[in-house]
């Protein structure tokens, strides 16, 4: 391994991509070939081999290095690192279904300088890989979105909002989804203040209406006086929730007003579900457990 900049790279020598944590080594290589890895806004994440072992993993680095603590404009990037890792050590010791299971964590230093990272269990496939290799009946999808809500409901018990929910986000071992990537994860009433005022949160074409009124509406430099609501919370995941949905149903995303004719499968039990997710006025929204309770009852009848 060495630096690109502040950047984390590898080496085509793979003797020189060892990472020895205690007593053991590890041997650090690309998630895919030809020379990829997954890079998101605040980590890069490589395949982490344990040879003695026989298993694989995946290590989480952050993209900064610890020297720019001290730099205010990376202030949060650590912040949001160290919530992440915290929220999934409480998935973990809480035994919550579906979401990607940290292995454990720490600090590495790589050409003289410190990088945080996690490692976490390794996953085959994003859900988009798995959608587009696999055929599903419609009581199958219904399925799948009844684990993913399962695992975020999940993390709101604790009091833990992902916020970034999209395709990309949910892995596949076998065919079992594991949400994963917490990294803009936020705590209900939380003590640290890891948002900027009037900044965009979340996943481009998955925003929720709030997230969107947090970055037009938010702040003295925004007048607001319709009092757009502006805080995003566990109903502004049912309506990220309702775009992944609609999306492992079949394909697309929604926009706009949406009827049953928009809805390829044309089942009218389920785009009622989805419809009632993706209401714009939070306070109309089904709450998780409602939705629950209407997979569950749909799942019982087919």
């Amino acid at each position: 391994m060495y630096l690109n900049g502040d950047y984390i790279n590898l080496d085509r020598n793979p003797t020189e991509n060892l990472l020895k944590i205690g007593e053991k080594y590890y041997q650090i290589d690309w998630l895919k070939e030809p020379r990829k890895y997954y890079a998101g806004g605040n980590g890069t994440v490589f395949k982490l081999i344990d040879e003695q072992e026989g298993q694989e993993f995946a290590i989480k680095f952050l993209k900064f290095p610890d020297h720019l603590w001290n730099n205010s404009r990376f202030e949060k990037r650590f912040q949001r690192f160290d919530r992440e890792v915290e929220a999934l050590y409480i998935a973990k010791d809480n035994g919550l279904s579906n979401i990607v299971e940290i292995q454990f964590n720490g600090k590495y230093i790589i050409d003289g300088s410190e990088f945080s990272y996690y490692v976490m269990q390794m996953c085959d496939c994003t859900l988009k890989e798995y959608l587009a290799k696999n055929t599903l009946a419609l009581s199958q999808k219904t399925l799948l979105c009844q684990k993913i809500l399962l695992g975020i409901i999940g993390l709101h018990e604790y009091k833990i909002y992902h916020r970034d929910i999209k395709q990309d986000n949910i892995f596949f071992i076998g065919n079992e989804p594991y949400i994963g990537d917490l990294g803009l994860a936020d705590y209900q009433n939380s003590d640290i203040f890891i948002d900027e005022v009037g900044e965009l949160i979340g996943p481009t074409g998955w925003f929720s209406p709030e997230a969107l009124n947090k970055a037009m509406c938010e702040g003295p430099k925004n007048r607001n006086p319709h009092r757009f609501d502006c805080t995003i919370d566990a109903k502004s995941e049912v309506f990220q929730l309702g775009k992944l949905f609609w999306y492992i149903y079949q394909g697309n995303l929604p926009i706009g007003q949406t009827s049953l004719r928009d809805f390829m499968p044309g089942n009218a039990t389920i785009f009622n579900i989805l419809n009632s997710m993706l209401i714009h006025t939070k306070a109309n929204r089904a709450d998780p457990e409602l939705i629950q309770s209407n997979l569950d009852e749909y799942l019982e009848l087919h």
